[in-house]
């Protein structure tokens, strides 16, 4: 998991990755970032998760349209 922490003496934005390893969470530093640079990784995201749901959308209608007994194996 992504985290976010504002640290108010470099005024900027603290993004952390979350781990579990041996039962325990530990958070790994990834960046700091401005305001404008979090504004474009929002974007980035975003755009990123919009694909994401259009595939899903995708693939639903085919196997909405093309049940199992339909489709071929290939080899």
């Amino acid at each position: 998991m992504l985290k976010i922490k504002f640290n108010s003496n470099t005024k900027k934005f603290d993004l952390y990755k979350e781990t579990i390893e041996n039962n325990e969470i530990k958070e790994v530093f990834k960046e700091s970032l401005t305001h404008e640079e979090m504004n474009e990784k929002i974007k980035e995201y975003s755009a990123q998760i919009s694909n994401i749901t259009n595939n899903i959308n995708i693939f639903y209608l085919a196997v909405q349209k093309y049940p199992s007994n339909q489709i071929l194996k290939l080899e």
